[in-house]
């Protein structure tokens, strides 16, 4: 066998008989490689500078704006609490005066007494309008700001016998509400209740201010004609409306106030309003200034904008964003085009942080929305201020890179000048020796480089031969071995990636087949005028188990499920059309659905290998009436809200077994009689159990909550707004199960006329169907 030389005593051998010849070699490599390292640093110099630079200008943008918006958040959060608390004391007095109208005879006869000339503390005081005054006179001296009363302490019992009606002396129950209510918030200006017919409770600290002139009797209020009056009343039932910030007369200081109509039932018959100062909302604009001041911005400031796009109050003292005087800048007119995009992200309720011109300026704006009032709280930093750490980064990595060039390029000269003297020196001697020694060894090297570099992706079937009987021919060896590797690991990586391809299109394909089968709330809620309908599934997996479903079983009854089958994608998918092929069968036969899921059970448990089963709940609902009968198999109780007494409730009653759990189950219908303007929602367990990153989930109590406030949405804004809800909870956490909603608004038959169905299916207890159509 032939011996093998090695490369490295090849280079041994060189290097002993030709080492003047070597020194000229790396003479000259050495002065190449200097100045290409010079070069590479210079480029390298100025990468670094760029990239260094605009990390720290990114880092300090995404470190400024997070915290901006933190602060802006927060802000916003802290006023908007303040105006919730407002608005539920609203609520509270608005809903006992409604009962004090609605049942009269429980309130005993109570007196309000009149505002006193001389107290400056929190009272209750009775006001009227000029309409009261002028109807109503004395038996002996004409109207009543006529009289001349020489005993004061008999005014009270005067207006007792002279103005006092039962409506202002069941009323007067309210005024230790009001009281309390005043009392309790220092926010508060002024709370009251004033009446369509009149007459006006009112607490407050002015009670001194209620008189003009020497009259003995307060002046004239004229409610119905204040902003806040007419406001609440052209509202709709139930809503809170808030005036236009303004200037109270008194203190002077800007004002706003919270009012809601009150109703005898459907009857309008007055408005509760509170009045509320800013100056503590005005106090949060200036503590963010301070703020903004001791950690980012020596210009930084914030201000507050109205729904309509104005500036209520502002930190800056000039320029487009200041409040001067009684000017408020409108930023939806403004003729910065940046304000005006600014204001209509803040109508959307929107929150960001941006980078926008105030005043041709660059500034960092961070906002977010006030939810009870539609206003925005807005953070401005100047954004010179916040880049300054980054460009003071870049002077010193500039004066860095400058002193080390200089460095170099002392050293290079040196070296230059050396490698000349031995350069002329050796070359002389050892010329013709370096070259063909240099040949014999870079030879092979290059015809292997080349080799290397033309391999790719379309090169890999030739071989390299090398007969060098060395290191080299090893290298070339294991680099052909290389090669078919490769192709080989490209050729399974195709069949791989081409599988993978074909079952995901597979499983898209289901997914669409799958959502074609649910139905379209859209079509249902176009083609009824006694029903609001809207259902809507989101699948945790490309296939999901839940399902919803409503169809007409005839022209008097409406059909609808919500279901959830054990497991997660395509098994559960095949399980769930079955078994809503079954269920939508059965009612189409006539079935009752008591008798449906008795059938359906028995279906599914024939066969039922892998031990599948589902929870579903079926309402069958009879238009013309309102009847529903429904059916509960082990399925998450739905949420009832009824109209007429306004509560909600969860409709619970017995629940049957699982469906394809066990064979031979029976199951309780249960029957209940729906009003016009009752709604349901029904829903899979993906919407309790949904779970956050830290595994806690939403949980019935905030599924009770949500409903309770935002059961008078109609069907679809209900259904979009819990889904907003349920991500928010859940955060970067992943759906880990199926969500499956369904919400239902009954709104009463046609008309008042009754008509026979023709060839009703549904072959219930009830088979003698009625509907009520137009004439």
């Amino acid at each position: 066998m032939k011996r093998k030389k090695s490369i490295q005593n090849k280079i041994i051998a060189l290097l002993l008989s030709s080492v003047l010849t070597a020194l000229f070699i790396s003479s000259t490599l050495a002065l190449l490689n200097i100045n290409s390292m010079k070069k590479s640093f210079d480029n390298q110099s100025e990468k670094f500078e760029q990239s260094t630079t605009s990390y720290v200008e990114d880092e300090m943008i995404e470190k400024t704006c997070n915290q901006l918006l933190i602060l802006s958040d927060s802000n916003a959060a802290a006023i908007d609490k303040r105006f919730e608390n407002i608005n539920r004391n609203v609520d509270g007095i608005v809903n006992l005066a409604e009962h004090i109208y609605c049942n009269p005879n429980i309130y005993p006869d109570r007196e309000v007494d009149l505002p006193q000339k001389n107290n400056r503390n929190l009272s209750t005081q009775l006001l009227w309008s000029k309409s009261i005054s002028d109807n109503t006179t004395d038996s002996l001296t004409g109207p009543l700001y006529t009289v001349k009363i020489s005993n004061l302490a008999n005014i009270q019992d005067l207006l007792y016998e002279t103005i006092y009606t039962e409506e202002i002396l069941k009323l007067a129950n309210i005024q230790d509400l009001l009281y309390e209510i005043n009392y309790s918030n220092d926010m508060i200006s002024s709370v009251y209740i004033a009446t369509e017919s009149g007459w006006m409770i009112q607490a407050d600290y002015i009670s001194k201010n209620k008189y003009s002139g020497k009259k003995i009797l307060p002046d004239n209020y004229e409610a119905s004609e204040r902003p806040w009056f007419i406001n609440a009343k052209n509202s709709k039932p139930g809503e809170i409306v808030h005036t236009e910030v303004f200037q109270d007369i008194h203190s002077k200081s800007d004002c706003i106030v919270c009012s809601k109509a009150v109703y005898k039932g459907n009857v309008f018959v007055g408005v509760v309003g509170v009045g509320s100062y800013l100056d503590e909302i005005y106090q949060e604009v200036d503590k963010t200034k301070a703020v903004l001041k001791n950690n980012y911005s020596n210009t930084g400031y914030a201000f507050l904008v109205d729904e309509n796009g104005k500036i209520v109050v502002s930190g800056a003292t000039s320029g487009e964003t200041a409040v001067i005087g009684e000017t408020n800048p409108d930023l939806k007119r403004s003729s910065n085009s940046d304000l005006r995009t600014l204001a209509e992200s803040m109508q959307k309720k929107e929150s960001k942080c941006t980078k926008i011109k105030i005043n041709d300026k660059e500034v960092f704006i961070a906002y977010a929305p006030l939810d009870t009032l539609g206003w925005s709280f807005a953070t401005v930093v100047d954004a010179e201020e916040i880049l300054m750490p980054a460009n003071e980064s870049k002077e010193r990595i500039n004066t860095l890179n400058s002193d080390f060039n200089k460095s170099v390029g002392d050293s290079q000269q040196v070296i230059i000048i050396e490698f000349i003297i031995v350069t002329i020196v050796l070359f002389i001697v050892f010329g013709f020796l370096s070259i063909k020694l240099g040949k014999r060894i870079s030879e092979p090297v290059q015809k292997l480089t080349a080799e290397v570099v033309g391999t790719n992706g379309k090169n890999l079937d030739g071989l390299i031969e090398f007969d060098t009987n060395d290191e080299l021919e090893d290298l070339a060896n294991a680099f052909n071995n290389m090669r078919l590797q490769i192709k080989e690991y490209i050729e399974n990586i195709k069949i791989i990636t081409k599988e993978k391809e074909r079952i995901h299109t597979e499983l898209l394909v289901a997914t669409n087949i799958q959502n074609d089968m649910l139905p379209d709330s859209s079509s249902m809620l176009n083609s009824s005028e006694e029903f609001s309908i809207y259902a809507v599934a989101y699948p945790a997996k490309e296939v999901g188990g839940d399902f919803y479903d409503f169809f007409f079983i005839d022209q008097d009854h409406l059909a609808f499920i919500v279901a959830d089958v054990s497991g997660k994608s395509v098994p559960a998918g095949l399980f769930m059309v079955m078994a809503k092929t079954l269920i939508e069968n059965q009612l189409m036969l006539g079935k009752n659905p008591a008798e449906t899921f008795e059938d359906v059970n028995s279906a599914l448990c024939r066969n039922n290998r892998n031990g599948m089963f589902l929870t579903a709940w079926l309402g069958f609902l009879e238009l013309s009436t309102g009847k529903l009968d429904y059916v509960n198999a082990g399925h998450n109780c739905p949420l009832l809200y009824e109209a007429e007494s306004n509560t909600y409730s969860w409709l619970t009653g017995v629940s049957g077994f699982v469906l394809a759990g066990m064979e031979d189950m029976t199951y309780e219908q249960k029957h209940m009689v729906l009003k016009k303007g009752d709604k349901i929602f029904v829903y899979s367990d993906g919407v309790p159990e949904a779970n956050d990153i830290k595994g806690d989930m939403y949980g019935n109590a905030a599924l009770e909550l949500f409903f309770s406030r935002n059961s008078s949405l109609n069907p679809d804004s209900f259904c979009g707004q819990l889904k907003t809800s349920l991500e928010q909870f859940q955060g970067e956490a992943e759906q880990f199960d199926d969500i499956t909603m369904l919400f239902l608004e009954y709104n009463g038959a046609k008309n008042e006329r009754m008509v026979r169905c023709s060839k009703p299916r549904y072959t219930g207890k009830n088979t003698n169907l009625t509907k009520k159509i137009e004439p």
